[in-house]
């Protein structure tokens, strides 16, 4: 598989874990051709639904995402993301920090060095029930870079509607989709 070709798979499996199934975002994508770039933008909303799970609702702060690949007939796998301070308030709004996320790394003999970095914050609704978590995000600030081998290939400014699996118990919320997960832990005051 080319550098390139991983790296859009794994910006798509990370905008699913930052912003699960994206239905909306602004990107601007180079080639490492001289004015080849291309910018698109769309944005959706949702109405909280009240009943929330309780257990959803607090202060958290993850401690480690995975991204497995398959990458020329071998999984390898994207690690990283934690420090992400997302916050779900009983009222059903949201509000995300990425400001301390560590960056999600990839590191395979023989293959290129793959970097994503997520920055900015993003606020909105939730809804957490039977098992999926759905946010629609109001404002946003975020982005995320994708490097290979130390070079910038992409920035992309998710703006979206996004949904994932979660579990949750009290202290640990995973969130899921597909065969990415993010694990949070409970977030100090």
């Amino acid at each position: 598989m080319t550098a390139r070709l991983f790296a859009g798979a794994v910006i798509a499996g990370i905008l699913l874990a930052a912003c699960s199934s994206t239905t909306g975002a602004t990107s601007t994508t180079s080639t490492g051709l001289p004015g080849s770039t291309s910018t698109s933008t769309s944005t959706s909303t949702t109405i909280p639904v009240p009943g929330n799970d309780p257990c959803v609702v607090g202060r958290w702060v993850s401690t480690v995402g995975s991204l497995p690949e398959q990458v020329n007939g071998a999984t390898v796998t994207l690690t990283g993301g934690g420090g992400t301070l997302i916050v779900y308030e009983r009222n059903g709004s949201y509000s995300a920090d990425f400001s301390r996320t560590r960056p999600y790394v990839r590191r395979a003999t023989g293959s290129p060095v793959v970097s994503l970095s997520v920055s900015g914050a993003t606020a909105g609704t939730f809804t957490a029930l039977a098992a999926q978590l759905s946010l629609s995000d109001t404002r946003t600030t975020l982005e995320v870079r994708l490097r290979v081998n130390g070079k910038l290939i992409s920035t992309v400014h998710p703006s979206s509607t996004t949904s994932s699996g979660y579990t949750c118990k009290p202290g640990h919320l995973t969130l899921t989709s597909g065969s990415f997960s993010t694990d949070y832990v409970t977030a100090p005051r």
